[in-house]
């Protein structure tokens, strides 16, 4: 394992964006329900496959990192930033991991069926508002707290472009690394 390495390989950058997209449109998709009324149940289902594809790649970049430390930091950051940057990102792993884990539960729970067009996967449960609704909830809240912790991800990532200018974000976009 090569510890000292100073950016992340094109598979892991691939993997950053590819989620970064997904929790998008996933949250997207989620927040414009109103929008979607004659539409929603089609909806929803889009919500949760892309959900399940978003956890597969999640598990991917998860075991990906079990194998593969992160670079070390950057030159000029602070043990401080750090040790912060260290706590988000595992709180962003665990966030990435729970809320897709719950969500699942509350639409088998809600014995709703996954229907991929050609092919579907009806629950062999029937619906428990007991268990689907507070797990409804706790997906609803842990993906709000989710972006919130994300904004702070990004609003932390641009002040290191363009306050400190000390090149970490550089490392996770390739054209800003070509740079460096």
């Amino acid at each position: 394992m090569n510890i000292s390495r100073d950016h992340y390989d094109a598979g892991e950058i691939v993997l950053h964006w590819m989620i970064a997209v997904l929790v998008l449109v996933v949250g997207a998709i989620a927040l414009l329900w109103g929008s979607f009324r004659p539409y929603k149940p089609m909806m929803l289902n889009l919500h949760a496959l892309l959900g399940l594809l978003m956890y597969a790649l999640i598990l991917l970049r998860s075991i990906r990192r079990l194998m593969r430390p992160a670079p070390r930091p950057a030159d000029g950051v602070s043990a401080l930033s750090v040790a912060l940057a260290s706590a988000v990102h595992s709180l962003l792993y665990f966030f990435q991991i729970a809320i897709p884990v719950i969500g699942l539960v509350s639409f088998i729970w809600h014995a709703r069926t996954f229907d991929l067009g050609f092919l579907q996967f009806t629950p062999v449960v029937s619906a428990q508002k007991a268990i689907y609704q507070p797990t409804q909830n706790l997906h609803v809240w842990l993906s709000y707290a989710f972006m919130a912790l994300i904004s702070l991800h990004i609003l932390a990532a641009l002040w290191h472009q363009f306050v400190k200018r000390d090149g970490v974000l550089s490392r996770m976009l390739p054209a800003l690394r070509a740079q460096h």
